[in-house]
């Protein structure tokens, strides 16, 4: 039954694929096509788009890249404008977008940047384009990256809420945000050294990018924030122009003689043979329609990338929210990829701060049985970090951007007694108990010292484990390994020098070594695929109605966004980063 459905699905998509093919080929030799495409916000592994603050959206990456790819691969695309609003993706995820821009300019095109709101992020991005521009009066507010630890220790002490955490790992601080009032020695040697490392590459990619010296980037970056005929001067950008004279530039730029509005020019080129400044998505619409006919047509072996993005959470639920990853809905996806013969090798893209050790371990288990039957290749997103690293550890190679946070083997449990605060809001508890342990995990109470040697040998336990599965997974004996643990976190270029991950690449780079495992030559599909997400019904059902409601999710958003806190009373040991960190 199922190939007779195969054959109608093929024969009834055989006739628009040629007529769609037909359509491109004409088209391709004889439009001139500058592609637009608007980038501001943040970026999601997620086809949903945005695990993020409520209100905040974001562009699915890999529809981003996709479509890059395919404007790569369109003759009539003679150009891509990118107009760059502020950015809010992870400085890993803008590597993946300078790759692909570095792709484009290989095939033959030219790229374009024009920066609205220009900051490191901004022009970080626009240095792997052709030309940069900005407006008159805009400043390029570049003055360096910075790091800035939240501490909440006084705050909850005026509310009678006192913090308790053990952490197996000499460098796993997580629990400082809640107990100190300052960076540890060891929270500021790790934070510092993975600082270092981002600006550097921030450095390198500017100065490779606008033909500078390292050491000019960073007396410009000492220097700044700098004007607009500052910027241009000393190189940091090629024009400045308001939005109108840009398109004028690019099209002069590409051949095409234009006058200024008003002026007379003769020679100018006539409508029909300018390059046509379009919407990149909407002109490559037909191609993404080609393709998928294509598939209907004659269906392909798959490499499939998983993404996983979020917070690890211990949950029983069919499904969870974006922004968090669960062992059941992520288990029921991962038994669909080892079972269908269409999927030939999978990609796990990994872009998680880490969370519930225990839910960590389950979905490990089970993306190993995965790779024993598949190729499975990881690719690391912004973050693969603690429980993010964990479910990295199950595949055959780890790749990993050179700007990854990656490493934090380590894991923290903690809870917090909120007997005080109680007592302020004149509310009281009596207890009754047996077992000389009982209040392990009772928010009115500390621990006693043998609760707390119990925790210390629950945690310490966990955390061998966690280190000894890293040492299998990485080919080295555990005291070599743990060398590279304690909680410690790295940028992606530091953790191959230590060989936490097999080599620095993209997404795509990832593609393509799976699919040499899975031996399919250059001739395979690329789909994407992640885990049930509740659908428009149980969203609807969850939103919060009341005005209150709505604050407190706003608030629970922001506290998690901002310090990580989800998850950590419920969850019991957590595999979790060790701060919330954003570089900016």
């Amino acid at each position: 039954m199922k190939a007779v459905f195969a054959l109608l699905r093929a024969t009834l998509a055989f006739l628009p694929m040629l007529l769609t093919g037909w359509r491109l080929d004409r088209r391709a030799s004889r439009a001139k096509v500058i592609g637009t495409l608007r980038l501001s916000g943040g970026l999601s592994e997620e086809s949903g788009g945005g695990a993020g603050l409520p209100g905040r959206g974001s562009r699915p990456l890999f529809d981003l890249l996709r479509l890059l790819r395919l404007a790569g691969e369109d003759a009539s695309v003679r150009g891509v404008a990118l107009r760059i609003g502020a950015l809010e993706a992870g400085w890993a995820q803008l590597e993946e977008v300078r790759d692909e821009i570095a792709e484009l300019r290989r095939r033959g095109r030219v790229v374009f940047a024009y920066l609205d709101r220009p900051g490191h992020h901004e022009l970080f991005l626009a240095a792997a384009c052709d030309h940069v521009t900005i407006a008159p009066l805009a400043s390029l507010d570049v003055v360096g990256l910075r790091a800035e630890v939240t501490f909440v220790r006084d705050a909850l002490g005026k509310a009678g809420v006192k913090p308790h955490f053990e952490a197996a790992g000499e460098y796993k601080s997580y629990g400082e945000t809640f107990t100190r009032d300052s960076m540890s020695p060891e929270h500021r040697e790790s934070l510092d050294l993975v600082l270092r490392g981002v600006h550097d590459g921030f450095v390198a990619a500017v100065g490779s990018g606008r033909g500078l010296e390292a050491d000019a980037v960073q007396a410009l970056v000492d220097s700044g924030p700098h004007s607009a005929e500052e910027a241009a001067e000393h190189g940091l950008i090629d024009a400045v122009l308001y939005p109108d004279g840009w398109r004028r530039h690019m099209r002069r730029a590409l051949g095409d003689t234009v006058a200024e509005p008003g002026e007379e020019l003769a020679g100018v080129t006539p409508r029909k043979q300018r390059h046509r400044v379009l919407n990149l998505g909407g002109w490559l619409g037909p191609n993404l329609t080609h393709r998928w006919l294509r598939r209907l047509v004659a269906p392909k072996k798959a490499v499939v990338v998983l993404a996983l993005e979020g917070s690890i959470v211990d949950s029983d639920q069919p499904y969870v929210r974006a922004g968090r990853i669960a062992p059941r809905p992520t288990s029921s996806t991962l038994k669909a990829l080892r079972t269908d013969d269409d999927v030939a090798a999978v990609v796990l893209r990994v872009n998680s701060p880490g969370g519930s050790g225990l839910a960590s371990d389950m979905m490990w288990r089970e993306l190993k049985r995965l790779a024993a039957k598949k190729p499975l290749v990881v690719s690391m997103g912004n973050v693969a970090a603690s429980g993010g690293y964990y479910l990295a550890m199950a595949g055959d190679e780890i790749l990993a951007d050179p700007l990854t946070i990656t490493g934090s083997i380590g894991v923290v449990a903690g809870k917090f007694e909120i007997s005080e605060l109680l007592g302020k809001l004149g509310i009281q508890r009596d207890v009754l108990s047996y077992g000389a342990n009982s209040g392990m995990n009772s928010l009115t109470t500390g621990w006693t010292d043998a609760e707390r040697v119990r925790l210390r040998e629950h945690i310490e336990g966990f955390y061998a484990a966690f280190v000894g599965k890293a040492a299998q997974s990485r080919g080295v004996e555990y005291d070599e390994l743990a060398k590279h643990a304690e909680g410690r976190i790295w940028t992606g270029t530091q953790a191959l020098e230590r060989g936490l991950i097999d080599a620095l690449g993209s997404t795509q780079d990832a593609v393509r070594r799976a699919a040499v495992r899975a031996k399919l030559g250059s001739d395979y599909d690329v789909w994407l695929a992640e885990a049930a997400r509740p659908g428009w019904w149980e969203r609807l059902r969850s939103l919060p109605l009341s005005a209150e409601a709505r604050v407190m999710a706003r608030i629970e958003a922001t506290l998690e966004h901002q310090l990580g806190v989800q998850g950590l009373s419920g969850d019991g040991i957590q595999a979790r980063m060790p701060f919330g960190l954003r570089i900016r």
